[in-house]
Protein backbone atom coordinates (compact mmCIF):
# COMPACT_ATOMS: atom_id res chain seq x y z
CA UNK A 1 0.00 0.00 0.00
CA UNK A 2 2.81 2.40 0.88
CA UNK A 3 4.46 1.54 -2.38
CA UNK A 4 1.31 2.48 -4.34
CA UNK A 5 1.07 5.79 -2.52
CA UNK A 6 4.69 6.51 -3.34
CA UNK A 7 4.16 5.74 -7.01
CA UNK A 8 1.08 7.95 -7.17
CA UNK A 9 2.95 10.79 -5.47
CA UNK A 10 5.79 10.53 -7.95
CA UNK A 11 3.35 10.59 -10.87
CA UNK A 12 1.63 13.65 -9.44
CA UNK A 13 4.93 15.40 -8.95
CA UNK A 14 5.92 14.62 -12.54
CA UNK A 15 2.63 15.92 -13.88
CA UNK A 16 2.86 19.09 -11.79
CA UNK A 17 6.42 19.67 -12.92
CA UNK A 18 5.41 19.12 -16.53
CA UNK A 19 2.53 21.56 -16.17
CA UNK A 20 4.67 24.22 -14.56
CA UNK A 21 7.32 23.74 -17.20
CA UNK A 22 4.75 23.99 -19.98
CA UNK A 23 3.26 27.10 -18.46
CA UNK A 24 6.69 28.69 -18.15
CA UNK A 25 7.47 27.81 -21.76
CA UNK A 26 4.11 29.21 -22.91
CA UNK A 27 4.63 32.36 -20.84
CA UNK A 28 8.13 32.79 -22.21
CA UNK A 29 6.82 32.42 -25.75
CA UNK A 30 4.13 34.97 -25.06
CA UNK A 31 6.60 37.42 -23.58
CA UNK A 32 8.95 37.01 -26.57
CA UNK A 33 6.21 37.47 -29.24
CA UNK A 34 6.12 40.81 -31.10
CA UNK A 35 3.30 43.03 -29.82
CA UNK A 36 1.46 45.79 -31.72
CA UNK A 37 2.89 48.36 -29.33
CA UNK A 38 6.47 47.13 -29.91
CA UNK A 39 6.03 47.06 -33.69
CA UNK A 40 4.57 50.59 -33.76
CA UNK A 41 7.27 51.93 -31.46
CA UNK A 42 9.97 50.57 -33.76
CA UNK A 43 8.53 51.76 -37.08
CA UNK A 44 6.28 54.79 -36.48
CA UNK A 45 9.11 57.33 -36.36
CA UNK A 46 10.20 56.37 -39.87
CA UNK A 47 6.66 56.23 -41.23
CA UNK A 48 6.02 59.75 -39.93
CA UNK A 49 8.96 60.97 -42.02
CA UNK A 50 7.63 59.52 -45.28
CA UNK A 51 6.93 62.28 -47.82
CA UNK A 52 3.73 62.29 -49.87
CA UNK A 53 2.34 65.07 -52.06
CA UNK A 54 -1.07 65.39 -53.66
CA UNK A 55 0.29 64.85 -57.18
CA UNK A 56 -0.55 62.48 -60.00
CA UNK A 57 -4.26 63.30 -59.77
CA UNK A 58 -5.95 65.63 -62.27
CA UNK A 59 -7.67 67.56 -59.49
CA UNK A 60 -4.91 67.17 -56.92
CA UNK A 61 -3.72 70.32 -55.19
CA UNK A 62 -0.03 69.44 -55.23
CA UNK A 63 0.08 70.22 -51.50
CA UNK A 64 2.21 67.97 -49.28
CA UNK A 65 0.43 65.47 -47.05
CA UNK A 66 1.08 65.62 -43.32
CA UNK A 67 1.43 62.49 -41.20
CA UNK A 68 -1.58 61.91 -38.93
CA UNK A 69 -1.50 58.45 -37.32
CA UNK A 70 -0.65 54.73 -37.64
CA UNK A 71 -2.06 51.46 -36.32
CA UNK A 72 -0.97 47.84 -36.53
CA UNK A 73 -3.69 45.74 -38.15
CA UNK A 74 -2.05 42.30 -38.14
CA UNK A 75 1.07 40.41 -36.94
CA UNK A 76 2.10 37.00 -38.29
CA UNK A 77 5.23 34.92 -38.92
CA UNK A 78 6.86 35.40 -42.29
CA UNK A 79 5.83 32.61 -44.66
CA UNK A 80 9.32 32.55 -46.13
CA UNK A 81 11.56 33.03 -43.07
CA UNK A 82 10.75 31.56 -39.65
CA UNK A 83 13.09 34.03 -37.95
CA UNK A 84 11.09 37.01 -39.24
CA UNK A 85 7.75 38.39 -38.06
CA UNK A 86 5.62 40.56 -40.35
CA UNK A 87 3.41 43.38 -39.08
CA UNK A 88 0.86 45.09 -41.32
CA UNK A 89 0.62 48.79 -40.50
CA UNK A 90 -1.94 51.33 -41.74
CA UNK A 91 -0.84 55.00 -41.79
CA UNK A 92 -2.91 58.11 -42.53
CA UNK A 93 -1.54 61.25 -44.27
CA UNK A 94 -3.72 64.33 -44.81
CA UNK A 95 -4.00 67.79 -46.35
CA UNK A 96 -6.89 70.22 -46.74
CA UNK A 97 -8.54 68.21 -49.53
CA UNK A 98 -7.84 64.52 -49.07
CA UNK A 99 -6.89 61.77 -46.63
CA UNK A 100 -4.53 59.06 -47.90
CA UNK A 101 -4.38 55.70 -46.09
CA UNK A 102 -1.13 53.87 -46.85
CA UNK A 103 -0.69 50.15 -46.05
CA UNK A 104 2.80 49.00 -45.09
CA UNK A 105 4.36 45.59 -44.55
CA UNK A 106 7.06 45.85 -41.86
CA UNK A 107 9.55 43.07 -41.01
CA UNK A 108 11.01 42.39 -37.53
CA UNK A 109 13.38 39.85 -35.97
CA UNK A 110 14.75 39.04 -32.51
CA UNK A 111 18.20 40.24 -31.52
CA UNK A 112 18.91 38.69 -28.14
CA UNK A 113 16.09 39.67 -25.86
CA UNK A 114 14.89 42.57 -28.03
CA UNK A 115 13.06 43.05 -31.32
CA UNK A 116 14.53 45.12 -34.10
CA UNK A 117 13.10 46.41 -37.40
CA UNK A 118 14.28 45.05 -40.71
CA UNK A 119 12.61 47.57 -43.03
CA UNK A 120 9.16 48.10 -44.52
CA UNK A 121 7.53 48.35 -47.93
CA UNK A 122 4.37 50.03 -49.19
CA UNK A 123 1.77 47.56 -50.38
CA UNK A 124 -1.30 49.74 -51.03
CA UNK A 125 -2.85 53.19 -50.68
CA UNK A 126 -6.38 54.57 -50.73
CA UNK A 127 -7.52 58.18 -51.15
CA UNK A 128 -10.77 59.73 -49.96
CA UNK A 129 -11.87 63.37 -49.96
CA UNK A 130 -11.99 65.31 -46.71
CA UNK A 131 -12.42 68.79 -48.19
CA UNK A 132 -13.07 70.61 -51.48
CA UNK A 133 -11.01 70.80 -54.65
CA UNK A 134 -8.65 73.70 -54.06
CA UNK A 135 -9.64 77.02 -55.64
CA UNK A 136 -6.22 77.27 -57.29
CA UNK A 137 -6.74 73.95 -59.06
CA UNK A 138 -10.20 75.00 -60.26
CA UNK A 139 -8.77 78.23 -61.68
CA UNK A 140 -5.96 76.36 -63.43
CA UNK A 141 -8.54 74.13 -65.13
CA UNK A 142 -10.62 76.97 -66.60
CA UNK A 143 -9.25 76.39 -70.17
CA UNK A 144 -10.32 72.73 -69.86
CA UNK A 145 -13.77 73.76 -68.64
CA UNK A 146 -14.14 76.18 -71.55
CA UNK A 147 -13.24 73.44 -74.04
CA UNK A 148 -15.94 71.25 -72.54
CA UNK A 149 -18.52 74.04 -72.97
CA UNK A 150 -17.28 74.64 -76.54
CA UNK A 151 -18.23 71.09 -77.48
CA UNK A 152 -21.74 72.56 -77.77
CA UNK A 153 -20.95 75.89 -79.51
CA UNK A 154 -23.03 78.97 -78.86
CA UNK A 155 -24.77 80.72 -81.76
CA UNK A 156 -25.08 84.52 -81.67
CA UNK A 157 -27.88 86.71 -83.03
CA UNK A 158 -26.32 86.68 -86.51
CA UNK A 159 -26.22 82.88 -86.59
CA UNK A 160 -22.45 82.75 -86.17
CA UNK A 161 -20.81 80.12 -83.97
CA UNK A 162 -19.04 81.63 -80.97
CA UNK A 163 -16.63 79.74 -78.67
CA UNK A 164 -15.42 80.73 -75.23
CA UNK A 165 -11.87 79.69 -76.11
CA UNK A 166 -11.88 82.35 -78.86
CA UNK A 167 -13.26 85.13 -76.66
CA UNK A 168 -11.36 84.59 -73.41
CA UNK A 169 -7.80 84.91 -74.70
CA UNK A 170 -6.26 88.22 -73.60
CA UNK A 171 -6.55 90.16 -70.36
CA UNK A 172 -8.12 87.14 -68.68
CA UNK A 173 -9.04 86.89 -65.01
CA UNK A 174 -10.67 83.89 -63.33
CA UNK A 175 -12.05 83.78 -59.78
CA UNK A 176 -13.76 81.00 -57.80
CA UNK A 177 -16.98 82.44 -56.36
CA UNK A 178 -18.55 79.22 -55.03
CA UNK A 179 -17.01 75.84 -54.19
CA UNK A 180 -19.12 73.06 -52.68
CA UNK A 181 -17.04 70.14 -53.95
CA UNK A 182 -16.33 67.28 -51.56
CA UNK A 183 -17.00 63.59 -50.94
CA UNK A 184 -20.40 63.87 -52.67
CA UNK A 185 -18.89 65.49 -55.78
CA UNK A 186 -20.56 68.89 -55.68
CA UNK A 187 -20.27 71.96 -57.89
CA UNK A 188 -18.02 74.97 -58.34
CA UNK A 189 -18.75 78.36 -59.92
CA UNK A 190 -15.96 80.44 -61.47
CA UNK A 191 -16.31 83.99 -62.74
CA UNK A 192 -14.45 84.57 -66.01
CA UNK A 193 -13.33 87.87 -67.51
CA UNK A 194 -11.42 88.87 -70.65
CA UNK A 195 -10.35 92.22 -72.07
CA UNK A 196 -9.60 92.52 -75.77
CA UNK A 197 -8.92 96.05 -76.88
CA UNK A 198 -11.79 98.19 -75.62
CA UNK A 199 -14.23 95.28 -75.39
CA UNK A 200 -14.64 92.99 -72.43
CA UNK A 201 -16.44 89.72 -71.77
CA UNK A 202 -17.60 88.32 -68.45
CA UNK A 203 -19.63 85.37 -67.26
CA UNK A 204 -19.78 82.44 -64.84
CA UNK A 205 -18.73 78.85 -65.46
CA UNK A 206 -20.49 76.19 -63.36
CA UNK A 207 -18.77 72.81 -63.15
CA UNK A 208 -20.19 69.65 -61.56
CA UNK A 209 -18.15 66.76 -60.15
CA UNK A 210 -18.46 63.21 -58.82
CA UNK A 211 -15.98 61.38 -56.61
CA UNK A 212 -14.39 58.37 -58.34
CA UNK A 213 -13.34 56.05 -55.53
CA UNK A 214 -11.46 53.68 -57.82
CA UNK A 215 -9.37 56.49 -59.30
CA UNK A 216 -9.04 58.32 -55.99
CA UNK A 217 -9.96 61.60 -57.65
CA UNK A 218 -12.87 63.79 -58.64
CA UNK A 219 -14.29 63.38 -62.13
CA UNK A 220 -15.79 66.23 -64.11
CA UNK A 221 -19.38 65.36 -65.01
CA UNK A 222 -20.48 68.56 -66.73
CA UNK A 223 -19.92 72.27 -67.26
CA UNK A 224 -22.13 75.17 -68.36
CA UNK A 225 -21.86 78.94 -68.77
CA UNK A 226 -24.42 81.74 -68.72
CA UNK A 227 -25.42 83.24 -72.08
CA UNK A 228 -24.12 86.64 -70.99
CA UNK A 229 -20.56 85.30 -71.21
CA UNK A 230 -20.74 85.66 -75.00
CA UNK A 231 -21.91 89.29 -75.04
CA UNK A 232 -19.26 92.01 -75.59
CA UNK A 233 -19.30 95.05 -73.34
CA UNK A 234 -17.31 98.23 -72.77
CA UNK A 235 -17.60 97.87 -68.99
CA UNK A 236 -14.07 96.51 -68.75
CA UNK A 237 -12.75 99.92 -69.79
CA UNK A 238 -13.92 101.53 -66.56
CA UNK A 239 -11.00 102.30 -64.27
CA UNK A 240 -7.53 103.79 -64.51
CA UNK A 241 -5.15 102.77 -67.28
CA UNK A 242 -1.51 103.54 -66.57
CA UNK A 243 0.90 104.26 -69.38
CA UNK A 244 4.55 103.26 -69.80
CA UNK A 245 6.57 105.31 -72.26
CA UNK A 246 7.78 102.91 -74.96
CA UNK A 247 9.03 105.42 -77.54
CA UNK A 248 9.48 109.11 -78.17
CA UNK A 249 9.91 110.47 -81.68
CA UNK A 250 11.16 113.88 -82.69
CA UNK A 251 12.87 115.56 -85.60
CA UNK A 252 15.26 117.00 -83.01
CA UNK A 253 16.90 115.71 -79.83
CA UNK A 254 14.61 113.52 -77.76
CA UNK A 255 12.89 114.55 -74.54
CA UNK A 256 11.91 111.72 -72.19
CA UNK A 257 9.65 113.77 -69.91
CA UNK A 258 6.89 111.21 -70.44
CA UNK A 259 8.97 108.51 -68.75
CA UNK A 260 9.08 110.31 -65.41
CA UNK A 261 5.42 111.39 -65.71
CA UNK A 262 3.66 108.77 -67.85
CA UNK A 263 0.25 109.30 -69.36
CA UNK A 264 -2.90 107.85 -67.80
CA UNK A 265 -6.54 107.67 -68.73
CA UNK A 266 -9.31 107.14 -66.19
CA UNK A 267 -12.52 105.90 -67.73
CA UNK A 268 -15.43 106.98 -65.54
CA UNK A 269 -18.40 105.63 -67.46
CA UNK A 270 -19.33 103.93 -70.71
CA UNK A 271 -22.42 103.75 -72.90
CA UNK A 272 -22.31 100.46 -74.80
CA UNK A 273 -25.36 101.39 -76.87
CA UNK A 274 -23.99 104.76 -78.02
CA UNK A 275 -20.42 103.44 -78.15
CA UNK A 276 -19.02 106.28 -76.01
CA UNK A 277 -16.97 106.72 -72.86
CA UNK A 278 -16.33 109.58 -70.46
CA UNK A 279 -12.75 109.81 -69.24
CA UNK A 280 -10.00 111.95 -67.73
CA UNK A 281 -6.80 112.14 -69.79
CA UNK A 282 -3.47 113.07 -68.18
CA UNK A 283 -0.18 113.41 -70.05
CA UNK A 284 3.02 115.41 -70.52
CA UNK A 285 2.82 118.20 -73.09
CA UNK A 286 6.21 119.33 -74.43
CA UNK A 287 5.68 123.08 -74.22
CA UNK A 288 9.27 123.90 -75.15
CA UNK A 289 11.39 124.51 -78.25
CA UNK A 290 14.07 122.23 -79.68
CA UNK A 291 16.68 120.81 -77.32
CA UNK A 292 20.30 121.69 -77.95
CA UNK A 293 23.17 119.26 -77.53
CA UNK A 294 21.81 115.85 -76.56
CA UNK A 295 18.71 113.93 -75.53
CA UNK A 296 17.18 115.04 -72.23
CA UNK A 297 15.38 113.21 -69.43
CA UNK A 298 13.05 116.22 -69.20
CA UNK A 299 12.98 119.85 -70.23
CA UNK A 300 11.80 123.17 -68.81
CA UNK A 301 8.37 123.64 -70.29
CA UNK A 302 7.27 120.01 -69.93
CA UNK A 303 3.81 120.28 -68.41
CA UNK A 304 1.70 117.46 -66.98
CA UNK A 305 -1.89 118.35 -67.82
CA UNK A 306 -5.27 116.73 -67.24
CA UNK A 307 -8.36 117.03 -69.41
CA UNK A 308 -11.42 116.06 -67.38
CA UNK A 309 -14.72 114.47 -68.39
CA UNK A 310 -13.80 114.06 -72.04
CA UNK A 311 -16.54 112.39 -74.10
CA UNK A 312 -14.96 109.92 -76.52
CA UNK A 313 -16.58 108.04 -79.38
CA UNK A 314 -15.03 104.58 -79.27
CA UNK A 315 -13.70 102.48 -82.13
CA UNK A 316 -13.12 98.77 -81.81
CA UNK A 317 -9.92 98.65 -83.87
CA UNK A 318 -7.15 100.91 -85.11
CA UNK A 319 -5.97 104.34 -83.99
CA UNK A 320 -8.47 107.13 -83.35
CA UNK A 321 -8.40 110.64 -81.90
CA UNK A 322 -9.77 111.04 -78.38
CA UNK A 323 -8.73 114.61 -77.49
CA UNK A 324 -7.07 117.76 -78.81
CA UNK A 325 -6.31 121.12 -77.21
CA UNK A 326 -4.44 124.34 -77.91
CA UNK A 327 -3.28 124.87 -74.31
CA UNK A 328 -0.68 124.85 -72.87
CA UNK A 329 0.50 123.87 -76.36
CA UNK A 330 -1.23 122.38 -79.35
CA UNK A 331 -1.44 118.67 -78.64
CA UNK A 332 -3.53 115.73 -79.77
CA UNK A 333 -4.13 112.40 -78.03
CA UNK A 334 -4.86 109.17 -79.89
CA UNK A 335 -5.96 105.78 -78.58
CA UNK A 336 -4.87 102.72 -80.55
CA UNK A 337 -6.56 99.30 -80.37
CA UNK A 338 -4.00 96.81 -81.67
CA UNK A 339 -4.86 93.63 -83.54
CA UNK A 340 -3.65 91.55 -80.58
CA UNK A 341 -6.06 93.37 -78.26
CA UNK A 342 -3.61 95.67 -76.47
CA UNK A 343 -4.06 99.43 -76.04
CA UNK A 344 -1.54 102.19 -76.67
CA UNK A 345 -1.80 105.95 -76.27
CA UNK A 346 -0.06 108.50 -78.50
CA UNK A 347 0.45 112.15 -77.52
CA UNK A 348 1.50 114.52 -80.31
CA UNK A 349 2.73 118.01 -79.36
CA UNK A 350 2.49 120.37 -82.31
CA UNK A 351 3.27 123.92 -81.20
CA UNK A 352 7.07 124.09 -81.32
CA UNK A 353 9.61 122.94 -83.90
CA UNK A 354 7.57 122.28 -87.00
CA UNK A 355 9.48 120.38 -89.66
CA UNK A 356 8.63 120.75 -93.34
CA UNK A 357 8.77 117.67 -95.52
CA UNK A 358 7.48 116.72 -98.95
CA UNK A 359 4.48 115.26 -97.15
CA UNK A 360 3.76 118.54 -95.38
CA UNK A 361 4.15 119.70 -91.79
CA UNK A 362 4.64 117.02 -89.16
CA UNK A 363 4.42 117.18 -85.37
CA UNK A 364 7.51 118.11 -83.40
CA UNK A 365 7.17 115.48 -80.69
CA UNK A 366 5.35 112.20 -80.46
CA UNK A 367 5.22 110.05 -77.30
CA UNK A 368 3.88 106.48 -77.40
CA UNK A 369 2.65 104.75 -74.23
CA UNK A 370 1.72 101.14 -73.55
CA UNK A 371 -1.45 101.10 -71.44
CA UNK A 372 -2.16 98.55 -68.72
CA UNK A 373 -4.94 98.38 -66.19
CA UNK A 374 -4.86 96.98 -62.67
CA UNK A 375 -6.38 93.46 -62.88
CA UNK A 376 -8.35 93.91 -59.64
CA UNK A 377 -10.05 96.99 -61.11
CA UNK A 378 -11.50 94.86 -63.88
CA UNK A 379 -13.33 92.45 -61.58
CA UNK A 380 -12.97 93.82 -58.04
CA UNK A 381 -11.46 90.44 -57.16
CA UNK A 382 -9.59 90.34 -53.87
CA UNK A 383 -8.56 87.68 -51.37
CA UNK A 384 -9.50 84.75 -53.60
CA UNK A 385 -7.88 82.43 -56.10
CA UNK A 386 -7.48 84.36 -59.33
CA UNK A 387 -5.25 84.29 -62.36
CA UNK A 388 -4.46 87.09 -64.78
CA UNK A 389 -3.05 87.32 -68.24
CA UNK A 390 0.59 88.40 -67.67
CA UNK A 391 0.23 91.06 -70.34
CA UNK A 392 -2.22 92.96 -68.13
CA UNK A 393 -0.72 92.27 -64.73
CA UNK A 394 1.22 95.51 -64.59
CA UNK A 395 2.41 98.37 -66.70
CA UNK A 396 5.86 96.81 -67.11
CA UNK A 397 4.56 93.57 -68.63
CA UNK A 398 4.70 92.86 -72.37
CA UNK A 399 2.01 91.51 -74.63
CA UNK A 400 2.82 88.23 -76.42
CA UNK A 401 3.70 89.96 -79.71
CA UNK A 402 6.34 92.21 -78.14
CA UNK A 403 7.75 89.48 -75.90
CA UNK A 404 8.15 87.05 -78.80
CA UNK A 405 9.82 89.65 -81.01
CA UNK A 406 12.17 90.75 -78.23
CA UNK A 407 13.23 87.22 -77.34
CA UNK A 408 13.82 86.15 -80.96
CA UNK A 409 15.86 89.26 -81.70
CA UNK A 410 17.97 88.65 -78.59
CA UNK A 411 16.95 91.90 -76.91
CA UNK A 412 17.47 91.73 -73.11
CA UNK A 413 14.57 92.28 -70.74
CA UNK A 414 15.25 95.37 -68.65
CA UNK A 415 13.83 98.73 -67.58
CA UNK A 416 15.96 100.55 -70.17
CA UNK A 417 14.37 98.70 -73.09
CA UNK A 418 11.63 100.52 -75.03
CA UNK A 419 10.07 99.82 -78.40
CA UNK A 420 8.07 101.39 -81.19
CA UNK A 421 5.64 99.61 -83.48
CA UNK A 422 4.83 100.67 -87.02
CA UNK A 423 1.65 100.20 -89.00
CA UNK A 424 0.99 96.69 -90.38
CA UNK A 425 1.46 96.21 -94.13
CA UNK A 426 1.01 93.40 -96.66
CA UNK A 427 4.32 91.76 -97.62
CA UNK A 428 3.75 90.57 -101.17
CA UNK A 429 6.88 88.40 -101.22
CA UNK A 430 5.38 86.03 -98.66
CA UNK A 431 1.72 86.90 -99.06
CA UNK A 432 1.28 87.81 -95.38
CA UNK A 433 0.68 90.87 -93.24
CA UNK A 434 3.62 91.94 -91.07
CA UNK A 435 4.12 94.62 -88.42
CA UNK A 436 7.41 96.52 -87.93
CA UNK A 437 8.85 96.78 -84.43
CA UNK A 438 11.96 98.67 -83.33
CA UNK A 439 13.70 98.28 -79.97
CA UNK A 440 15.73 100.91 -78.11
CA UNK A 441 18.01 100.67 -75.11
CA UNK A 442 18.47 103.87 -73.17
CA UNK A 443 17.00 105.68 -76.16
CA UNK A 444 19.48 104.17 -78.65
CA UNK A 445 18.46 101.84 -81.47
CA UNK A 446 19.42 98.19 -80.80
CA UNK A 447 17.20 95.91 -82.94
CA UNK A 448 14.29 95.79 -85.37
CA UNK A 449 12.28 93.48 -87.59
CA UNK A 450 9.00 93.11 -89.42
CA UNK A 451 7.02 90.37 -87.69
CA UNK A 452 4.07 88.05 -88.18
CA UNK A 453 0.97 88.44 -86.05
CA UNK A 454 2.53 86.45 -83.19
CA UNK A 455 5.70 88.57 -83.12
CA UNK A 456 7.99 86.21 -85.07
CA UNK A 457 10.56 88.21 -87.11
CA UNK A 458 10.38 87.31 -90.82
CA UNK A 459 11.94 90.18 -92.80
CA UNK A 460 14.10 93.31 -92.41
CA UNK A 461 15.68 91.58 -89.41
CA UNK A 462 18.39 93.38 -87.44
CA UNK A 463 19.31 91.32 -84.38
CA UNK A 464 20.22 92.94 -81.07
CA UNK A 465 23.48 94.89 -80.93
CA UNK A 466 24.32 96.63 -77.65
CA UNK A 467 24.59 100.42 -77.94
Amino acid sequence: MARKVLIVSIVVLVLVAAGVGGFLLWRGAQESALSSEQALELVEGDLAQEQFADTGREWGSGEPLEYASSEVTDIAPSPSDAAVTIAHVSSVYENSSISMTVSWEAAFSRSGDAWEGRGYTQVDQHVEPTGPISDEVLVAHVPTLMQLVDESPHTDADGDTVRLSDLYVSGTQFEVVENSTGSDGGTASISIFAMSGIQSYSGTLTASFAWDDAAGDWSLTGCSVDDGAYAPSYDGLIGTWNGTLVSTDSSMMACYGGREHPATITVKSVDSVAGTATMDISCVVHNHPAIDGSDAASSPGDEYVTASDVLVTLQEAGRFKIYESATPAEYTVYLNVRDGGGLTLRVETEQHGFVSTSAGTVCARQDEYELAKSPTEATGAEDSATTQDPATEGSTREDPFVRNAREQLGVPDGPGITYEMGEPYFWEGAGITVTPITFYEGGSYVASADCTEDGSPVTSIMAYAAP
